[in-house]
């Protein structure tokens, strides 16, 4: 969940749609998508957090945008579906997805094995690190400076996961949204507060230069967006629209778009192949 968590106030009332329509028959050959169980026939049901960036995250209408929105309307497009997006948070989300009445979570959600007994996961398509943020005044630099500190993560979010595990000696605390931890953070109310290393991307570029990366720890876990169990055909048709993505270019172009400067993590290679190849390729001579 790789990388700005992925949280935001529910905000299930606000249903942002794209309409991502093509003209052929969809994968399922019903050309309605019917035949795939989906919550409204025909239409992908995508629960997306506000503030995700540069996944997921409202542009100046409010819409969702970023690259995985770019993603996902592409794969619409190609199977014959419309996608229709519903604000949510990590939290409230993945419960709906697991209840059926989203189809999907779209976001970079760590593939934990908690996270397995609920709901199924496309291919992986990031890796991500999370960050303990702390004011720039802080003296945290390791792990054991944090011990008996009051350390913020959002409820459900995979932060909040490392949190609980990598923090034992913490006094971690749940907080609704990564806005309002951050908020708390700069108020002296807690001393630290984990993100992944994308979103701290966008939360220092919102308060520069008033806080800092205390702590930084490698996420382990790949990142891949959440299916509702029982969609077995969505997510097989689904997947083979994502390979074909990488497999001609386009997904090395979104990521180019939205981390412009930043390399592909190496260890996602085992899963793409051809985007290994693509960025060998891209790579000058020596480099």
């Amino acid at each position: 969940m790789r990388r700005f968590p992925r949280t935001a106030p529910v905000l299930l009332a606000a249903v942002l749609a794209v309409s991502a329509c093509s003209s052929s028959a969809g994968a399922d050959g019903s050309g309605s998508g019917d035949g795939y169980g989906l919550a409204v026939p025909g239409t992908i049901t995508a629960a997306v957090p506000q503030g995700d960036a540069p996944f997921v995250s409202p542009d100046a209408t409010g819409k969702p945008a970023g690259m995985l929105i770019d993603l996902n309307n592409l794969i619409a497009q190609r199977m014959g579906l419309k996608i229709t997006y519903k604000l949510s948070t990590v939290g409230a989300g993945l419960p709906q997805v697991t209840a059926g009445q989203y189809d999907m979570m779209i976001a970079d959600l760590t593939m934990s094995e908690e996270r397995k007994r609920n709901v199924a996961f496309t291919t992986p398509f990031y890796v991500d690190a999370n960050d303990v943020l702390v004011r720039s005044d802080s003296p945290v630099k390791a792990v054991a400076d944090v011990a008996g500190k009051r350390i913020g993560a959002g409820i459900g979010s995979a932060q909040a996961d490392f949190a609980a595990k990598a923090l034992p000696q913490a006094n971690v605390v749940s907080v609704q949204t990564n806005a309002t931890g951050i908020d708390q953070l700069l108020n002296g109310n807690l001393d630290g507060f984990v993100v992944s290393s994308v979103q701290a991307i966008t939360v220092f570029a919102q308060h520069p230069g008033r806080l800092k990366v205390g702590v930084s720890v490698q996420n382990p876990i790949p990142e891949a967006m959440a299916v509702r169990k029982g969609l077995e055909k969505f997510l097989t048709d689904y997947d083979k629209q994502l390979a074909a993505v990488v497999d001609d270019g386009t997904f090395l172009k979104l990521y180019h778009k939205y981390f412009p400067g930043q390399e592909y993590p190496s260890s996602l290679f085992q899963y793409w192949p051809s985007l290994q190849a693509q960025v060998r390729k891209e790579t000058p001579a020596g480099k």
